[in-house]
């Protein structure tokens, strides 16, 4: 266990009977790793230098992040990946990098380079769940990419309540024990759903 502020370096290839688990602290992993799983909680990281199969689960509530620097090799299941949380592809050049699909828990990462990544992540999640972003380090070739959840954005939720106000407007409660339209705010489609009761 690597916690708060401690690094744990394992420099020979791991055959991971246990959990590898990263409460605060940083665990690395140099070479190839097999069998096995890794926990993230807190602002915890585990990093994978190598080719890796440890199914890796971010803790309710972490804040860490998962490192994969040999991501085309890494065979595990992501589980808890959401807002907060983040997984760096630091040789996955973040050029172009862009997320393609999601289908059956696998999300699929291309980039201009000719890259094509896939990395399975379980969880309730669409395509528009998945952001590819710079991570700012250089890798000799170009920076990696960062994979996060955004956020709802505050013009979105904005436009969803002005719509709402003016559903309001159209269909006003005029009889005694009538009822407001039902909002429903749909997150992926910057849509709003309601229905009008009968009167």
């Amino acid at each position: 266990m690597a916690t708060s502020g401690s690094t744990f370096v394992i420099g020979s290839t791991l055959s991971n009977t246990g959990k590898l688990t990263a409460n605060g602290g940083t665990i690395v992993v140099v070479n190839n790793e097999v069998g096995g799983s890794a926990v993230i909680s807190g602002t915890g990281t585990v990093e994978f230098d190598a080719a890796a199969t440890a199914g890796t689960t971010f803790a309710s509530g972490s804040t860490g992040e998962l490192i994969l620097e040999d991501s085309a090799h890494y065979s595990g299941t992501v589980a808890g990946f959401g807002l907060n949380t983040r997984i760096d592809l630091p040789n996955f050049g973040a050029t172009g990098a862009h997320t393609t699909s999601y289908t059956g828990g696998v999300l699929t990462l291309t980039n201009t380079a000719g890259q094509t990544v896939t990395i399975k992540i379980s969880g309730t999640h669409t395509l528009a769940s998945f952001h590819a972003n710079d991570d700012g380090n250089f890798n000799g070739t170009d920076d990696g990419t960062l994979i996060t959840d955004p956020p709802v954005s505050k013009g979105t939720q904005a436009g969803a309540n002005l719509f709402a106000q003016q559903i309001a407007s159209i269909f006003p409660s005029t009889v005694a024990g009538a009822h407001t339209p039902i909002l429903a705010p749909a997150r992926e489609a910057n849509l709003l759903l309601f229905s009008v009761p009968h009167v």
